[in-house]
């Protein structure tokens, strides 16, 4: 297996289940970038796959492997067994790339080092400016805190009023430190609002898990850090309440994880949030860019 990055070797893995239109979209904005042989592995992981899906790895470079629908946390637990690399880039079926190649390159070596470096456990890799469908950290932000110095000007849209601020800070005040690291999201220098809770490592945020959700969108993490760390406790705190019937890590790892102190990269990000297929999403009420 060739190294590729500061002598580790990357892998990245995508999980698809019946979404053969927004895969293929994703999958064409990698291979438009040439991302692909950035990585020592890639393997797209179909849930009720069938013969076509061969055909559609292959087309992209991919490995297949297949499996009955798992779940989202069966599927993820696949694809970190089956990459066998230092570092894991973990994507789901619809997240395309935004940036160009050499703009990816650059944040896929500096995410690394500074995982390397012990400076984050994990690197959030979806786009700070354009995060696509199903993004609402903004909005849950902004329901709390004023704007100092926005992002961008659409930011300031989704200001809440005086009034409204005032209510979430009186009836739902225990809510509001958790969404402080949202703040990347939102203001150009979160680190100088939260000095505590938000530093700055080059083109990084580093924010304290306290203040910050997990979240499965388009994060690079150590393997073992998953396979070692997040999965045994994942195992030992399954939940009586399940999403369709599934296990989800987001929803296991939320207090534990808020207590572990772990630290978050943000950066520029490279990745949106876009569906092809028909589906609930087309609806949801936060499909914005910002």
């Amino acid at each position: 297996m060739k190294r590729t990055i500061l002598n580790k070797t990357v892998g990245v893995g995508v999980l698809e289940w019946k979404a053969e239109e927004t895969l293929s979209k994703s999958l064409e904005s990698y291979k438009k970038e040439k991302i692909i042989k950035l990585f020592d592995e890639a393997l797209i992981h179909f849930q009720d796959g069938n013969e076509n899906d061969k055909t559609i790895a292959k087309k992209f470079g991919f490995k297949a492997s297949f499996e009955k629908n798992s779940g989202f946390l069966g599927g993820m637990v696949k694809i970190f067994n089956e990459l066998k690399t230092d570092y894991v880039l973990f994507l789901e079926n619809d997240f395309p790339l935004i940036v160009s190649h050499n703009n990816f390159k650059k944040q896929l070596e500096n995410s690394v080092q500074l995982l390397e470096e012990n400076s984050a456990d994990v690197v959030r890799l979806f786009s700070k400016k354009n995060p696509g469908d199903l993004f609402s950290d903004v909005e849950k932000y902004l329901r709390y805190y004023k704007l100092q110095n926005p992002i961008s000007h659409n930011v300031e849209k989704l200001q809440s009023s005086m009034f409204k601020r005032f209510l979430y800070n009186t009836v739902k005040i225990k809510n509001r430190r958790k969404f402080i690291g949202r703040a990347v999201y939102v203001e150009k220098n979160p680190h100088k609002i939260f000095p505590k809770k938000i530093s700055k490592v080059g083109e990084f945020f580093i924010v304290d898990s306290s203040v910050i959700n997990w979240t499965n969108r388009a994060v690079l993490l150590k393997r073992k850090f998953f396979l070692e760390t997040l999965l045994p406790y994942i195992n030992d705190n399954l939940k009586k309440k399940t999403t369709n019937g599934f296990q989800t890590p987001e929803n296991i790892l939320r207090k534990w994880w808020q207590d572990q102190h772990f630290k978050v990269a943000v950066g520029e990000g490279a990745f949106t949030h876009s569906r092809k297929d028909n589906s609930w999403r087309e609806n949801y009420p936060f499909k914005k860019n910002i």
